[in-house]
């Protein structure tokens, strides 16, 4: 596997921010980024879900083509048209719409977070709509003008059909191959984009489009700084279609034909292993190989699969160099997704490295309106300038005169003022020093009180518990433990100890030992008390604002949260019980973040452990989840949050740590349907 070596900053090709937007069927991926001394710091990245597919000027479908060898399918190859059902990637939650959005309304929504004037943008071109051509007939012994010309010829006779000389684009590899890039379709984004122009105040400058497999190449390449003889093999699995690209040196060698099936096929990985093995096969790929893995790979948990299948260790996902590029946090992990925005943001900032292919298929008719459009905004600014600069000031100098005699005179009003009130000063600091000293003898006699009415209310508790278990009760000692206590003591009867304990929400006998005093036989028991009431507000006195209005406002704020919070609550464990994930994670962290309403609160902490595991973030989700158990010993949710982290340690092969959780499930509610099922885990793990 080739290391990410360490050198010195690479010279920037532009200083100008940059939106890189990416489709991958209805997906949107944005990326805004910057550069920043000699590195690209993303600023933030997103994806959403167009309304509908982006719509193409033709109905062709372009394929790839490669050697003169006809672009073949999975299913000719492998036979995976078969689907198997045990195995799919769980994909985003598709974001509830409402009538008025539309594929223009969201990326009108994207482009207007951030300034024209500060950004520039890039789109791609994905493989279903652009023909990749690889030509080998002598075209480096030309000159460029020639070799263009005669590479445009030689595309029309290969395709058989009629192109534009803006719709094609090259590069010429160290060993003289030529990769032609054909789309003789219109730019679906672009196309969206120049739909949208009356809803914005100003365009932003198209600087690139780039077929994804030349983005990729160059992240991969630029990152990895590979030597000569290295052969990495790209392999990027989108929503709805996944490459193989074949590198040596950084440059490009060959690339597969694409893989139409989407990330949810269940023979995706198969598929695609097998397809490296057939390019083995064909000799297009050595003995000695490594491969890097971007898209949804991490998300399908790809790397195993493909060291297992190909019979190598070299496998690994896409890793950023930290000295080249700078993510936010919640990116880190998700950062191979972003792979091909990032390409083109490459691309665009050190595209004056030598490892850099520079190609574009920007079209013409947009490349002269942004040359014009930028001659004319500095011609017409000039003139006007030269027009407005006396009118705006003799204007500003009448504005500003006026605005002086103003001041002047409401300085002379203040000032009356400010003498008329200068008996308020030692009134304000005398009231000023009563308030203080009230509020501290108010927060002494808080804190008194709910020392003194808990300890009130607990021997008052303790009281009618002796009274309802029986008379014949006699207690030698009461002495705190935790938040509880402990009671030990006599009875005459065995059963008084249970029936003492049953008094209290939760308590618990620890031991019963009959003795004999006097030649009579009584019991000596012990009963540690958990919980002496239902709810904590019971040992707190209520204290009441004088003011009634501001109680009744608060008493309807915190009222209408509660409900706000209850109505949330039930929304997200729909959408959780629909395997909607991300927006059930999004309910639960707004409601968790209410700290004026408690219970749900303290629920949806749990709920945010229960969505990353079901999504698949194990990790974040023992995190979360131990401490949630942690926090909250008593929640109604510590069961059902044991039961999540025991599976998610045994997702991670932390069997042991599983098996000790599942037992203390059975051990505290055996009957129950979490102790039932802790019983049936146990019995799965070795």
């Amino acid at each position: 596997m080739p290391s990410s070596k360490s050198k010195k900053p690479a010279r920037l090709s532009s200083k100008k921010r940059l939106l890189a937007l990416h489709v991958d069927g209805i997906e949107l991926t944005s990326l805004f980024c910057k550069p920043e001394k000699g590195c690209i710091v993303v600023e933030t990245c997103e994806k959403r879900k167009f309304i509908e597919p982006l719509k193409v000027t033709t109905d062709e479908l372009l394929t790839v083509e490669t050697n003169g060898r006809p672009a073949l399918s999975a299913e000719d190859i492998f036979g995976s048209g078969e689907k198997d059902v045990t195995a799919s990637l769980e994909t985003a939650p598709e974001t509830e719409m409402t009538e008025e959005q539309s594929n223009e309304s969201i990326l009108l929504s994207i482009l207007q977070s951030a300034p024209a004037k500060q950004f520039n943008y890039s789109v791609n071109i994905p493989s279903s709509l652009s023909h990749i051509v690889q030509l080998r007939n002598g075209y480096e012994k030309l000159k460029k003008s020639a070799r263009r010309k005669k590479i445009y010829t030689d595309i029309k006779e290969r395709l058989n059909t009629q192109i534009t000389n803006d719709q094609f684009d090259y590069f010429l590899t160290k060993e003289n191959c030529v990769f032609a890039f054909v789309c003789s379709t219109g730019i679906p984004l672009v196309n969206l984009y120049e739909s949208i122009q009356t809803g914005m105040k100003k365009r932003f400058r198209l600087v690139s489009v780039l077929p994804d497999e030349v983005a990729l190449s160059n992240l991969i390449c630029f990152n990895y700084d590979p030597s000569d003889d290295d052969v990495l093999i790209i392999v990027h699995i989108g929503l709805q279609e996944s490459k193989i690209i074949i590198t040596k040196g950084g440059q490009i060698t060959q690339i597969a034909p694409p893989i139409d099936d989407d990330a949810n096929s269940p023979q995706i990985l198969k598929t695609i292993t097998g397809k490296i093995l057939y390019e083995q096969s064909l000799g297009n790929i050595p003995d000695r190989y490594s491969v890097i893995l971007t898209g949804k790979a991490i998300a399908l948990d790809a790397c195993p699969v493909f060291q297992q299948s190909l019979g190598i260790t070299e496998v690994s996902y896409f890793t950023a160099r930290p000295e080249i590029f700078r993510f936010p946090e919640e990116v880190q992990k998700t950062v191979s997704e972003f792979a091909v925005p990032l390409g083109s943001a490459v691309t665009m900032f050190f595209s004056d490295d030598e490892k850099i292919i520079p190609l574009s298929l920007i079209p013409e008719y947009i490349i002269r309106r942004q040359q014009v459009f930028k001659l004319a905004w500095h011609g017409y600014l000039l003139l006007l300038l030269i027009f407005l600069t006396p009118i705006w000031v003799n204007h500003q100098y009448a504005n500003k005169s006026k605005t002086k005699a103003n001041f002047a005179q409401r300085k002379v009003s203040l000032e009356r003022s400010i003498n008329e009130l200068n008996w308020v000063e030692p009134k304000l600091d005398s009231l000023t020093i009563q308030t203080k000293l009230g509020k501290q003898k108010l927060e002494l006699l808080e804190s008194l009180s709910s020392g003194t009415h808990r300890w009130s209310y607990t021997l008052d508790k303790i009281i009618k518990a002796i009274h309802d278990a029986g008379d014949d009760l006699w207690l030698t000692e009461i002495s705190t433990q935790g938040d509880g206590f402990q009671i030990t003591g006599f009875s005459l009867y065995r059963n008084r100890a249970p029936r003492l304990a049953a008094q209290f929400p939760a308590a618990s006998v620890e031991n019963v030992i009959p003795i004999e005093i006097r030649g009579s036989m009584v019991y000596q028991f012990k009963i540690i008390v958990e919980k002496v009431a239902e709810d904590e507000k019971s040992f707190n006195p209520v204290v009441k604002i004088p003011t009634q209005s501001i109680k009744d406002e608060s008493d309807k704020d915190i009222h209408g949260k509660i409900k706000k919070s209850s109505t949330l609550f039930e929304t997200a464990i729909k959408s959780f019980n629909q395997k909607k994930f991300d927006e059930a994670l999004a309910t639960f962290e707004e409601i968790a973040s209410r700290t004026g309403d408690t219970k749900y609160a303290v629920k949806s902490k749990c709920w945010i452990g229960k969505c990353y595991f079901s999504s698949g973030d194990y990790q974040e989700a023992i995190k979360i989840l131990s401490t949630f158990i942690e926090e909250n010993p008593q929640s109604d949710e510590k069961l059902s949050a044991m039961l999540f982290l025991g599976k998610a340690y045994t997702a991670t092969n932390r069997n042991n740590d599983a098996r000790t959780l599942f037992l203390s499930i059975v051990k505290q509610s055996p009957t129950s349907e979490i102790g039932l099922e802790a019983s049936q885990l146990i019995a799965t793990l070795r």
